[in-house]
Formats: C-alpha cells, sequence, structure tokens
C-alpha cells in the first residue's frame, strides 16, 4: 500500500474511535443528546478528514 494512503488511514483511526463511543453502548446516551449530535459530529468528523487527506494528498504531490 502506499504510504500516502496508510498515512491517511492513520489519522482517521481517531475518527473511528469517536463514532465506536456512540455505538458500542447507545443506551447510555440520551435520546435528545444523540438527536442533536448525530448529524454535526458526522460533519465535523467527515470535514477534518477532507481537510487532513487533501492536505496530505497536496503535500505529496508537491
Amino acid at each position: 500500500m502506499h504510504s500516502l494512503v496508510e498515512e491517511i488511514n492513520e489519522t482517521n483511526a481517531w475518527r473511528d474511535g469517536e463514532f465506536a463511543k456512540f455505538r458500542v453502548n447507545p443506551h447510555q446516551v440520551e435520546s435528545i443528546l444523540w438527536g442533536r449530535m448525530c448529524v454535526p459530529m458526522i460533519y465535523a468528523n467527515w470535514e477534518g478528514f477532507v481537510v487532513s487527506s487533501l492536505k496530505m494528498l497536496l503535500q505529496h504531490l508537491n
């Protein structure tokens, strides 16, 4: 596997951990909190992934 892909996967690992907190025991998270945080959390993690991946890609291409 290319080193850039490995680097992107490593930086994305903590995002998976954040989602795992909600997947492991969703009953501990109140439904109101879940409803409020679900969309912003997904968006924030996706945006962070895209930004960091594009920075690494541009750095690699330069």
